[in-house]
């Protein structure tokens, strides 16, 4: 059975892998915060009080800290916490983008990324 080369994983989603959508919140909580806020409430909506307390479900979850700078930046409102496997499609798809344009080629990328061709270059020119 091969072995792919590229694992995906939520903990190596960087901030430039997150849908563009949700990365202004990820940069005012933080990665390790963001990455459990999806972990725990990906593919539904979040309500952000506007009064963070340190006994809300959401501090417990991500910390008081992370908690409070997102009511700081988001309190009041509701917003969509993109799935798991979302966030990981975005980041698998930013890299096929970047090893592409640094010259790796199409079949390589198949095999690295265990997609079929097609999949590949609807990747490659799809809109960023």
């Amino acid at each position: 059975m091969d072995v792919l080369a590229w694992e995906p994983k939520l903990d190596d989603v960087t901030l430039a892998g997150m849908p563009e959508a949700f990365r202004d919140i990820a940069d005012a909580i933080g990665l390790d915060a963001t990455r459990s806020l999806i972990d725990w409430r990906g593919g539904t909506r979040l309500s952000v009080p506007h009064v963070m307390k340190a006994n809300h479900a959401i501090a417990r979850q991500i910390g008081t800290k992370a908690a409070l700078a997102l009511a700081e930046k988001c309190g009041g409102l509701q917003f969509h916490v993109p799935r798991v496997s979302t966030v990981i499609r975005s980041a698998r798809n930013r890299t096929i983008r970047s090893e592409f344009d640094a010259g790796a080629r199409i079949p390589d990328l198949c095999s690295r990324f265990g997609l079929c061709e097609n999949a590949v270059r609807r990747v490659l020119y799809e809109e960023a």
